[in-house]
């Protein structure tokens, strides 16, 4: 997995933030692992749970989304 890109896009961001990113990412990974034992988090997985956290988390995270990234503006 590169850090690279979801580490710059929420540099600055909570750490409750970061903790619900993560448990995100894991229930992507998780729904698509189906019956493997294995669950393995993946870059998308992180990517489409930093979309749906800031694009499409409703109100109050979108509007706090819009600091992601952002160097003026933090969490």
């Amino acid at each position: 997995m590169c850090l690279a890109q979801p580490i710059d896009q929420t540099q600055g961001v909570s750490a409750t933030f970061m903790r619900e990113l993560m448990r995100k990412a894991a229930l992507f990974a998780a729904d698509e692992s189906h019956e493997s034992v294995d669950i393995v988090v993946e870059d998308r997985h992180v990517e489409e749970a930093l979309k749906e956290l800031v694009l499409e988390g409703g109100e109050l995270t979108g509007a706090c989304g819009k600091c992601v990234g952002d160097n003026q503006s933090r969490y």
